[in-house]
């Protein structure tokens, strides 16, 4: 068969990557289902594996009607900004038909974006507001917003 790209360069983060296995997932940013990703695409960054949660740029490639990840980018700007220590903050508002919420931080400063797949990974349904929660974040890309990478309830 022969292999199209879809145009364009497309953003999301790293589902899951299993280096045995050879292949993993990304949560596109836009919303869309889960895309494959071949460990093909991920040596030619020198790497045999990547961390969940990881924000990372590519190009979709279809072959018949299976699309994958590829010429992949990762979007951290300082590889530090992936040990971010767990903070502490309060749901000001999560909307589940949305696909999205904001927290406020215990120690002050802008309120983050919770993008709906951080609560599937965490094996949660919804939040509420006032609701006490710990969380990670990490910045999506040049000139993206922070968001919440992993949470946890209090």
């Amino acid at each position: 068969m022969l292999a199209t790209q879809s145009p364009g360069r497309w953003c999301g983060i790293v589902k899951w990557f299993n280096p045995d296995k050879g292949y993993g997932f990304i949560i596109p940013d836009s919303g869309e289902k889960d895309l494959f990703l071949h460990w093909t695409a991920v040596t030619p960054l020198g790497l045999s594996t990547l961390a969940e949660g990881l924000p990372v740029e590519y190009e979709i490639e279809i072959v018949g009607n299976k699309s994958s990840a590829v010429n992949l980018r990762i979007m951290l700007e300082d590889p530090r900004a992936a040990l971010v220590e767990w903070q502490h903050g309060v749901v000001q508002w999560f909307r589940v038909d949305k696909g999205y919420g904001f927290i406020r931080p215990m120690s002050g400063g802008a309120d983050v974006f919770v993008p709906l797949s951080t609560l599937e990974r965490a094996g949660l349904q919804d939040l509420v507001e006032g609701q006490r929660v710990s969380y990670k974040n990490r910045r999506g890309s040049e000139n993206s917003r922070w968001y919440v990478s992993q949470l946890s309830l209090d």
